[in-house]
């Protein structure tokens, strides 16, 4: 079960719309993510699978940056979570972190952000706010510790033009009108990842956003797998088994299955969309 909430207007050209996420009990793998994101556990909490095979707590407000692996979380009964990604390329200017400090990493929201903000946020935790005064609470956390404007439009650019992200890089900088070596600088300072990086994440994304729009048989993974620029399925599947932790053929599966801890894959794609990529 969740809930979509749009930024304030005067925080759109930064953040892309609050995700209210239900999560009752379930667990399951999280897909690699390119945008950082503001998380926020109104009730209940999580955990996270760590490289030691142990599962370790998950603050209840923190900054995520990107990461190009997935990772396993479960979380407690009667959990409400508030989740929002940062629009590509923002960071910095929000908060005066460069993305490539905070690769497959995060940091607690009172390290980034005034204590006493964070302190007025982690009220409506501790006093047992209705999920809507919660999600009000949030968002006025939001609007009092962001920017309310931005100068910063080329990773907009950049993910919008979409398919010419698959360019070689002469013709791609020649489309935006850098310089080779000055695209390189700014796709590291936007994003904290190199070029490659950024068309393995764009191609998963996009073919798994279809994938979940149209609910392919199993003999139309090959075709999908060309459409996106994949060398062949068995490349799509390494992919994904890397970035979703299983190959398409199984997250169909899953998703068909019922398995609550698929509920990220279940959101409609409409929605799925206005989350997770720019429009």
């Amino acid at each position: 079960m969740y809930q979509i909430a749009d930024p304030d207007p005067r925080l759109s050209s930064l953040l892309l719309p609050t995700l209210v996420l239900h999560l009752d009990g379930c667990s399951g793998s999280i897909p690699a993510a390119l945008s950082p994101s503001l998380h926020f556990f109104l009730r209940g909490g999580g955990e996270i699978l760590g490289p030691d095979g142990e599962y370790h707590p998950i603050p209840d407000a923190y900054l995520l940056g990107p990461f190009i692996e997935h990772f396993h979380t479960r979380y407690q009964p009667g959990t409400v979570a508030f989740s929002v990604c940062f629009r590509p390329g923002v960071l910095y200017e929000a908060c005066g972190i460069h993305p490539a400090g905070l690769v497959g990493a995060y940091r607690l929201m009172h390290e980034v952000f005034p204590a006493e903000a964070c302190q007025g946020l982690m009220q409506a935790r501790h006093q047992q706010f209705s999920i809507n005064d919660g999600l009000a609470a949030f968002q006025a956390f939001l609007l009092a510790v962001l920017p309310h404007s931005r100068t910063g439009l080329f990773a907009d650019v950049l993910m919008k033009a979409q398919h010419k992200i698959f360019f070689p890089m002469v013709d791609l900088s020649e489309a935006l009108g850098f310089g080779q070596r000055q695209l390189e600088r700014r796709i590291m300072d936007a994003f904290g990842l190199p070029l490659r990086d950024i068309r393995r994440m764009s191609r998963y994304g996009y073919s798994m956003l279809h994938l979940l729009s149209n609910h392919p048989e199993h003999g139309e993974l090959t075709r999908i797998a060309q459409e996106f620029g994949y060398y062949d399925q068995a490349h799509m599947a390494r992919e994904f088994v890397s970035l979703i932790g299983h190959s398409p053929t199984q997250l169909l599966q899953k998703i068909a299955s019922d398995d609550p801890g698929y509920w990220l894959y279940r959101i409609a794609p409409a929605d799925f969309r206005r989350l997770f990529y720019v429009v």
